[in-house]
């Protein structure tokens, strides 16, 4: 909890707005990523992509970006 006012004190709310637009980017990527690579039948790269999402949904909880 403390960590996460002391990261949003040091930074103007521009740079927060710009590091939730590029997670938001991310994820869909990622999504996007995976939908290709099940449809092209390679589970194990959409497996690790899965794992890669939900760590970036994981940051954006984190740090309460929506």
């Amino acid at each position: 909890m403390q960590q996460k006012c002391i990261i949003k004190n040091l930074v103007s709310p521009l740079q927060v707005e710009e590091l939730a637009q590029k997670l938001r980017l991310i994820e869909s990527r990622l999504f996007w990523s995976i939908v290709y690579c099940i449809k092209s039948g390679d589970q194990t790269r959409a497996h690790m992509l899965a794992h890669e999402i939900l760590y970036v949904r994981h940051l954006k909880t984190h740090l309460q970006i929506k």
